[in-house]
């Protein structure tokens, strides 16, 4: 992930203040996106000791193959007390080797087990002078309340989805299959990643935005549940699409200022929010949760179906937009 969309984040620009007025003792980075984390923590740790972040640089350079002396890093996920704690406690009581101070990273703490959470808490709540520790967590409660409360936390944002679109395409994807994966991720990029490379899904896409732009009647209901996009391989797909297009209708609906993840079809995504209230479509969204769960219990895919796109046709009449 390239520098340029970390140092746009409002969570960038609070870690970087610090960098220019005088670095914490303690940062914790959350965020679902995986690849955004990664670039984050490693980002951060640049700026620690190189604060124009070049990535050119000697320094630079030496932090990012894991040669600098002054920095230590640890997978949080399977750390035990004996063998990792110990010995990273042990690393922050020694002075610095090159610079002025020494990092501590710690990525995927949230999954650190609780003992080595406990045995942390003394050194991350008041660690040396020239020490700074840093934490990467996907989620804030796998992390103890204790750890939480003694760190600065910062939250990345999620990505725009022209942002994803041009990260994606720069690596190589086609930008249909881009614009799609964008849209499907909502603003995580190693979702977006991971989708792009499980093969192009844009048909598939079209032909559910333009089921939600035709849905009217009941009659149609039986045409869509016998077609390919709710067979049982691809309706959860389905629902997840459903679940993106809704969503940004109910934005242009609402004309809020919230970020859409559908790129560029502004038209299109008003003619699925017509005739829907905003309750409508928040019961849509609802209906959708449902149906996910279903799934979950072996549901047999058409029931699933039929009863998400009746629930859809009833809660647009129940809450019919007025005007």
């Amino acid at each position: 992930m390239n520098f340029s969309l970390v140092e746009k984040t409002i969570a960038w620009k609070q870690f970087f203040r610090d960098v220019q007025e005088g670095l914490g003792h303690a940062y914790i980075f959350i965020s679902e996106d995986e690849e955004q984390l990664a670039s984050f923590l490693h980002f951060a740790t640049l700026a620690c000791f190189c604060p124009t972040v070049c990535c050119e640089c000697e320094t630079c350079e030496s932090v990012a193959d894991g040669s600098h002396p002054d920095v230590y890093r640890k997978n949080g996920d399977g750390m035990k007390v004996k063998d990792d704690m110990e010995p990273l406690l042990e690393r922050v009581e020694m002075r610095p080797v090159k610079a002025d101070r020494k990092v501590f990273v710690i990525e995927n703490a949230d999954k650190m087990n609780p003992s080595c959470q406990n045995k942390l808490l003394k050194t991350f709540e008041e660690p040396p002078p020239h020490v700074t520790m840093i934490l990467g967590a996907s989620s804030e409660s796998g992390l103890l309340p204790t750890i939480r409360s003694r760190g600065k936390k910062l939250y990345p944002e999620p990505l725009s989805s022209r942002d994803i679109i041009a990260e994606l395409t720069e690596d190589g994807f086609d930008e249909d299959t881009a614009t799609v994966a964008a849209a499907y991720s909502m603003g995580n990029l190693m979702r977006a990643r991971k989708f792009a490379e499980g093969g192009n899904y844009r048909d598939q896409y079209e032909q559910v935005f333009e089921m939600l732009m035709q849905l009217k009647k009941s009659g149609q209901i039986a045409e869509y549940v016998m077609g390919p996009n709710f067979a049982k391989d691809k309706i959860a797909l389905t629902l997840d699409f459903m679940d993106v297009i809704l969503s940004d209708a109910m934005k242009e609906l609402l004309q809020t200022d919230a970020r859409r993840f559908t790129v560029g079809r502004e038209r299109d995504l008003r003619q699925v929010a017509a005739g829907f209230s905003a309750q409508g479509i928040a019961m849509s969204l609802e209906a959708i949760n449902v149906a996910r769960e279903q799934l979950k219990f072996n549901v047999n895919a058409a029931n699933v179906a039929n009863g998400v796109l009746f629930a859809m046709l009833e809660a647009r009449y129940k809450w019919q937009k007025k005007g």
